[in-house]
């Protein structure tokens, strides 16, 4: 018999900012709003060309708290093809030399205003496809002092909440920092544990990356004025698995 999981029940605690959210800046297709008794409603939702819909809702999900919802993953059909499209144009968003400072200060977070003002300050446009790098200097910040300190799950600086939009928009291929989890932590959410990986991976569905070494590429970038370069990182076709250790390669 064949089994088919057609709904994920995502309770949340406002129902109409959701929607909004899902809709119009991730371009979820409403399949339906209704109101089923007094305290209880149901919005469906479905990504497009997805065979699984979400409900976001009021009243449903007995014993589940707005936020509370984890472990929801995006899987491929081959991973042998998904292997072969780690391999397309990179391009660096140099943050803190962008402000003119050496690293960012944890709990700092970057929004979308500033990721569009660095790569037009570094003269280098985002498309489509594109692997985008942006480094916030922690890593090499705490390898200078000798001390990594809470660099696992501790406080840092990282991609706010917001820029979920940003990377929908820009139809990216994939988005990697110097950082333990990209988010900044805090979290802007106290409703969820890192609230930004819950739609850029199941929702959106693009590759992220994490804990790269940055220093490197943003001085030989900073040197020659060329944010842009062939970016190589193909995973490790391990079936069933949801991440993979990668040796990412850059050619200019």
């Amino acid at each position: 018999m064949n089994w088919t999981l057609e709904v994920v029940v995502v309770p949340v605690a406002d129902v109409d900012r959701s929607k909004s959210f899902y809709a119009d800046q991730l371009g979820f297709n409403i399949d339906h709003d209704t109101v089923v008794s007094d305290g209880v409603r149901v919005v469906q939702l479905t990504p497009p060309g997805s065979g699984c819909s979400i409900v976001i809702s009021k009243g449903l999900g007995e014993g589940m708290a707005p936020g509370s919802l984890k472990g929801v993953q995006l899987v491929v059909a081959d991973i042998h093809k998904a292997r072969a499209g780690m391999i397309g144009r990179g391009i660096l968003l140099d943050i803190p030399r962008f402000r003119g400072g050496d690293y960012l200060e944890d709990g700092y977070g970057i929004g979308n205003d500033e990721l569009d003002q660095c790569a037009k300050a570094q003269g280098v446009e985002v498309r489509p496809g594109d692997f985008v790098i942006v480094r916030t200097g922690q890593m090499e910040h705490c390898l200078a002092r000798g001390d990594w300190g809470a660099y696992a799950a501790g406080d840092a600086p990282g991609l706010r909440f917001e820029t979920a939009e940003w990377i929908h928009r820009k139809q990216i291929a994939a988005i990697c920092l110097d950082t333990w989890g990209c988010e900044v932590r805090p979290n802007e959410s106290t409703e969820a544990f890192q609230p930004w990986h819950w739609i850029v991976i199941p929702m959106i569905g693009i590759w992220m990356g994490e804990i790269f070494y940055l220093k490197d590429l943003a001085d030989d970038c900073a040197k020659d004025k060329v944010y842009e370069f062939l970016f190589c990182a193909p995973v490790l076709p391990i079936t069933g698995a949801v991440g993979s250790p990668i040796n990412p390669i850059v050619l200019k």
